[in-house]
């Protein structure tokens, strides 16, 4: 393979090469699989590493700026399209929602079921049922009842949740390029998108729904179902991202040597 691809990306490109060539020996094409028995380079890199999240005082300093813009919106149009990204940016960073299950989701994927509310939303073949907090749930009736004052038009069960609002593009699904945009352009705003050693992006608040939700109590297997993860090791990088600042066993042990 060509060199200088990251250890990763070689193991993702060569897994996809193995189910090409499983295919093509199901089909009796080939006796055997020329890759079976290759192996792909280890990644060497610490995947605690790779998650870069919003601190709650941070994540609350978020939503408080897109609050306080909405709070001064002069027109139905402005209201609408901040309740939007409002709600948007709220599912994203307190349930773990994926850029791709936003992109997906449909007003037939909101699940009443008496006073919960919750979205089916799906993903990499897999689906689950996220419950919203009573918050979101608030935010989001908001926002889909003006968006039919707004749009002047009846919201079906066929429509897409997350709808453009540019002359454009008007009431059409919003594509995934759009969300990371939306989610950036916030971050820049409160002058969080880029510190020193860490870069955030839309995907960083499903990092932060993760972190956040072990931080405050939440046991690994609850974490593990809201944020879809079919396997528990990955659902505890989030632990020792947490662990690794909160609970230092260099602390403990400087206590016990009295160096202070």
């Amino acid at each position: 393979m060509q060199s200088g691809y990251a250890n990763s990306t070689i193991a993702t490109k060569l897994n996809i090469v193995r189910i090409f060539y499983n295919a093509v020996q199901t089909h009796g094409l080939i006796a055997s699989n020329p890759t079976a028995k290759v192996k792909a380079p280890k990644d060497r890199k610490d995947p605690a590493a790779r998650i870069t999240f919003l601190e709650a005082e941070e994540l609350k300093f978020l939503l408080d700026r897109i609050q306080s813009q909405l709070d001064k919106a002069k027109t139905n149009k402005q209201r609408l399209l901040l309740m939007r990204d409002r709600i948007l940016i709220g599912i994203m960073s307190l349930e773990g929602c994926r850029t791709a299950e936003m992109h997906q989701l449909k007003v037939s994927d909101i699940m009443r079921q008496g006073i919960k509310t919750g979205l089916q939303v799906s993903a990499k073949r897999a689906s689950r049922i996220v419950p919203l907090t009573e918050n979101l749930v608030l935010w989001l009736d908001e926002y889909l009842q003006i968006r039919r004052k707004v749009l002047r038009r009846k919201i079906k069960s066929q429509d897409y949740v997350f709808v453009s609002l540019s002359n454009n593009s008007k009431s059409q699904q919003l594509s995934r390029r759009s969300i990371r945009a939306i989610v950036d352009r916030y971050l820049v705003e409160c002058n969080l998108k880029h510190t020193d050693g860490r870069t955030l992006s839309a995907h960083s608040l499903r990092h932060t729904a993760g972190t956040l939700a072990l931080r405050t109590g939440s046991d690994l297997r609850q974490v593990q179902d809201l944020l879809g993860h079919a396997d528990p090791r990955t659902t505890s990088i989030y632990a020792h991202v947490g662990d690794r600042w909160e609970h230092n066993p260099g602390v403990s042990i400087e206590e016990k040597l009295d160096l202070s």
